[in-house]
């Protein structure tokens, strides 16, 4: 079940992360930094730093998600997102560990979650997080 009340927090998936770092226009993950509400998970860190970049681009990206605060590191996250994989699978919905990692970040922390990926319009999701997709 989705917490109630409002979102306070942001997290940028990695499609998000891509499209920004890429040059496009993404006013919410923009905005979000700004005022220090955008949150990190630890495997889109992950993913993101685990592409092909020259140095100066990873020192770059490095410094950039450095200055965000990181969020899913801990052992009993890892519990609790593998437990919802487990749920969703149960359900009828199979996800990645990173989509269940960054999800679980989301429920944690009351966020919202910014992506591209159409995963977040599944109806058993909605209950369970609010996403922006675009």
């Amino acid at each position: 079940m989705m917490p109630e009340g409002p979102m306070n927090a942001l997290i940028a998936d990695t499609s998000a992360w891509i499209a920004y770092f890429g040059g496009e226009e993404v006013p919410l993950l923009e905005a979000s930094l700004t005022a220090g509400l955008v949150l990190l998970p630890a495997l889109v860190a992950t993913e993101l730093l685990g592409n092909r970049l020259t140095k100066k681009d990873r020192f770059d990206l490095e410094q950039v998600l450095g200055a965000v605060p990181s969020v899913g590191l801990d052992a009993k996250h890892f519990v609790r997102a593998g437990r919802l994989k487990g749920e969703l699978a149960d359900h009828g919905l199979a996800i990645s560990a990173r989509d269940a990692h960054v999800i679980q970040c989301a429920i944690d922390r009351r966020a919202l979650i910014l992506s591209r990926d159409p995963l977040y319009r599944h109806p058993t999701l909605s209950s369970l997080v609010q996403a922006q997709i675009w």
